[in-house]
């Protein structure tokens, strides 16, 4: 969005997110998952001009890259220095370019309909605004080339330039701008992609750094696989709670943080059944969907996402504005709005597959959402997480919300409806909305 929020993850490609330096036992060797054929080198739309930046060699910094990560580069990877605001400007550059404009809109009304950001939120500039709090470099897979501030010095610098130089092996290895490029109905294959860039540098990046520490203070090198879950997840846990006074909605803030969180429990996993071979395996035959990388299992039994349709909403007229589908992870950031971080990740358990979509009519706008689920017990856990306090009955409700519209959703066997909206400045309440509304998720659930 990669992660929720939707198109967040597209630009956690290129960002390098600013963190602290911080597993169980070994479990038994499994299988590694046949390799697929290295995809060809794509072709490159002309990229952004270079900003302005000094040259800088990072030689010696790239040499300690690939011997922890054990991925050789195949060429030199061009480095600089580069001012604050510089790098903000080439990253707002970068966004607009990669993110189409219906789909930043798109996606900031699914967030409103959805009752997470006020009526008022502007998706780029509040994803902008946070990276200028947590920029701390970047890798450019279409200049192939890394920038990093040029006031970061000591520790701070070191874990920048390993997680990034990583980007850059994983761009030469396996072009990275195939994993950037949007597509429509793609976060949650983005989502994927990008906590499995984002966990591989991070637990790279611990290597290097423990590597730095052994050298210099003569004592046994450890590796991030020394580390258990709970260290691992201590300061990334501590930033994605992190509460301010700058407006920045936190389900944003959550999604920040998402890629780096998930993908290194993902990567760990990968490395203690089969070391750095797995990872490089996993960016030959990428996860399908967060679900894979939120359950490891999933990812090397190869389970599938559903592939769902796009339902429309009732009345005539609506035009649809943008389609999407969103997976496991969002549904659990979108979840973390309302429960504890562990609760709503056994509510978001047993996703299937799922397909949202936002339409438009003059000034109204809704939203419907198709989900299907592992069982009727996933399905019931979605119910009840969406219900929260309204009355669920015969397996499905109705909440009215002003000027967002009634709330609906509706279950049946593994498969769940719901429909948000019309939000508009007059929007229709009442018995009327919610019979309307309701009538709807039965036909939909009969279809």
């Amino acid at each position: 969005m990669k992660s929720l929020v939707p198109l967040l993850s597209l630009c956690l490609l290129l960002a390098g997110c600013r963190g602290p330096a911080s597993g169980p036992e070994a479990a038994p060797k499994e299988p590694l998952p046949e390799p697929a054929p290295q995809p060809a080198a794509p072709s490159r739309e002309p990229p952004l001009p270079l900003p302005p930046g000094t040259p800088v060699s990072f030689e010696r910094e790239l040499a300690l890259v690939q011997e922890v990560r054990q991925l050789a580069a195949t060429e030199p990877v061009r480095g600089f220095r580069i001012a604050e605001g510089d790098l903000l400007e080439h990253l707002k550059g970068s966004f607009a370019r990669e993110v189409p404009k219906h789909a930043l809109l798109g996606t900031e009304e699914m967030l409103r309909l959805l009752g997470v950001v006020p009526a008022d939120f502007d998706y780029e500039q509040t994803v902008l605004g946070l990276l200028k709090e947590q920029l701390a470099g970047l890798y450019d897979p279409r200049l192939d080339a890394m920038f990093v501030r040029d006031h970061l010095e000591g520790a701070e610098l070191e874990a920048t330039l390993y997680h990034e130089l990583v980007h850059a092996l994983q761009d030469q290895a396996y072009h990275l701008d195939e994993f950037s490029a949007w597509k429509e109905d793609g976060t949650d294959r983005a989502s994927a992609l990008s906590a499995l860039a984002e966990g591989d540098a991070t637990s790279a990046m611990y290597d290097g750094l423990f590597a730095v520490l052994a050298e210099r203070t003569g004592t046994a090198r450890k590796t991030a696989l020394d580390l258990s879950n709970a260290e691992l997840l201590t300061g990334l846990d501590a930033a994605a709670d992190a509460t301010g006074d700058d407006g920045v909605p936190p389900i944003v803030r959550r999604s920040l943080i998402a890629p780096y969180r998930d993908g290194l429990l993902f990567v760990q996993g990968l490395r203690r059944r089969g070391g750095w071979a797995l990872v490089d395996a996993a960016f030959q035959q990428p996860p399908a969907s967060t679900e894979q990388v939120l359950h490891l299992e999933r990812y090397l039994a190869r389970e599938e996402p559903l592939r769902l349709p796009v339902l429309s909403p009732p009345g005539a007229g609506f035009k649809k504005q943008l389609s999407d589908v969103w997976g496991e992870q969002s549904v659990r950031l979108l979840f973390e709005e309302w429960f504890p971080r562990a609760e709503a990740a056994a509510f978001a358990a047993g996703w299937g597959g799922d397909r949202i979509a936002i339409f438009e009519r003059g000034p109204e706008r809704i939203l419907t959402w198709n989900l299907g689920l592992d069982d009727e017990a996933a399905a019931q856990r979605y119910l009840s997480a969406f219900a929260r306090t309204a009355p669920v009955k015969d397996d499905r409700f109705c909440q009215l919300r002003g000027e967002l519209g009634p709330l609906i959703a509706a279950r049946r066997g593994a498969r769940l409806v719901l429909l948000s909206g019309p939000r508009a400045p007059s929007a229709p309440g009442g018995a009327d909305a919610c019979r309307e509304g309701l009538s709807w998720a039965e036909q939909n659930l009969d279809g």
